[in-house]
């Protein structure tokens, strides 16, 4: 049987270009390459098994953690940035990751960012800080994904300096709230590394 006969019969069509490999006595595999495929065959009345040559896929990336804050208190939401960052996790924090990421259009950037984000964390030391406008945006979107079943992951919210649970809105105050502190990092990283 000639060699692109035998490729056809094994679904490569015919302009696969194929080679043998003999490593095994008594078994030979016939490879054919189609394009960036490769597939490898046993050739009719050989034992060997059918096996495939193309490479695994990349595993999935692990999921994004979105940092919600105002520029007043960038310096608390990058100190948490970098905590998880060093735990290998996947962060977005704007003004870290916009310039990252190299976008001219930062609202379609945030945006992608948030749909993405399995886990949020917002930042606060305020009141008018937690309740400004991108912020609210950011953590009220969030909110209606989680109810209506769009998101399954965490939100958290980071409360900073004399920042109390009370100071919060209420949406808010029904998720998770951890004041700064000592073990503050590592009890948001407990909910945020899966």
């Amino acid at each position: 049987m000639r060699a692109s006969a035998r490729a056809e019969s094994f679904g490569l069509g015919p302009n696969a270009r194929g080679f043998t490999l003999n490593s095994n006595p008594g078994a030979v595999i016939r490879f054919y390459q189609l394009g960036t495929r490769i597939a490898a065959a046993a050739q009719p009345g050989d034992d060997a098994p059918t096996a495939s040559a193309a490479p695994e896929p990349p595993p999935a990336p692990r999921p994004l953690i979105f940092i919600s804050t105002k520029s007043d208190d960038y310096g608390h939401a990058r100190a948490c940035y970098e905590f998880l960052i060093a735990r290998g996790l996947r962060v977005f924090l704007s003004c870290e990751s916009l310039k990252q990421l190299g976008k001219s259009d930062y609202r379609a950037a945030i945006d992608e960012a948030l749909d993405e984000a399995r886990h949020m964390i917002v930042v606060t030391s305020s009141p008018d800080n937690v309740r400004s406008t991108w912020v609210e945006a950011e953590w009220g979107l969030f909110i209606n994904e989680k109810r209506s079943d769009r998101k399954t992951g965490n939100l958290l919210t980071l409360t900073v300096g004399s920042m109390s649970i009370a100071d919060l809105p209420p949406s808010l105050r029904y998720y998770e709230v951890i004041p700064s502190g000592p073990e503050a990092f590592e009890r948001v990283f407990g909910h945020v590394e899966r």
